[in-house]
């Protein structure tokens, strides 16, 4: 019996920064020679469905199409449920809302189409499509003033090309760029995903003390991993 055939991942996806609400679809990134009809490239992972939700498949430098198309192929031989992790150059990291089932020789998710589509309903509706927040040049999690920062500078220098601080796409870095970071830290945008609460043991305050004996209650409290 030979090897499984891959099978076949469709995603739909928007990024905030490159979405145009005039034509509906995204603009191309300018700086790179990408070909006619994408819009930049992502990186896609494949994580467990419980914790520690480890990375078990990834691919990177998938290109996704202007009107928010992408498609990969993954080994036959993996199975079960994942969650679907994008990653982009500025904008915020996006789980799927859910485990997705890959079983089957060909698997479909949509992130545009309803908020809920996201863990933790982590998407921005423009016009009438949901898309992946950007933003996050620092790729630290979170849309704040450690994005400002290299985009005021870049800015202040004239930078241009692909880089990510051109969260707009359009091949400079300016006052553009920085209104939507503003706008998206103003909002406290960060990434959404599975967190673990783990029991932590704290002792209260003890009482009943004897020469042989105390008595202390026991106090569960729950701590985010």
């Amino acid at each position: 019996m030979g090897p499984e055939l891959p099978k076949t991942i469709n995603l739909s996806l928007y990024l905030e920064g490159l979405f145009n609400t005039s034509t509906n679809i995204m603009n191309q990134a300018s700086g790179r020679d990408f070909p006619a009809g994408s819009a930049d490239e992502i990186w896609i992972g494949f994580t467990q469905n419980t914790f520690p939700y480890t990375i078990v498949y990834e691919i990177d430098s998938v290109l996704v199409d202007r009107n928010g198309f992408c498609q990969i192929e993954i080994p036959g031989n993996m199975s079960g449920e994942k969650y679907i992790v994008v990653r982009h150059r500025n904008s915020i990291e996006t789980w799927s809302a859910n485990p997705v089932s890959i079983e089957g020789t060909e698997i479909s998710y949509d992130f545009t189409n309803e908020i809920d589509k996201a863990f933790g309903d982590n998407l921005k509706l423009i016009g009438s499509k949901y898309c992946l927040f950007g933003g996050d040049v620092d790729q630290d999690g979170f849309v704040d003033t450690g994005d400002m920062s290299p985009l005021d500078n870049d800015a202040f220098n004239y930078a241009s090309g692909y880089i990510s601080t051109d969260v707009n796409g359009d091949g400079m870095v300016d006052t553009e760029d920085m209104t939507l970071v503003d706008n998206n830290a103003s909002g406290y945008v960060a990434a959404n995903y599975p967190v673990v609460l783990m029991p932590v043991l704290t002792t209260g305050v003890v009482t009943d003390i004897t020469g042989f004996t105390a008595k202390a209650v026991a106090i569960f409290l729950m701590m985010e991993m």
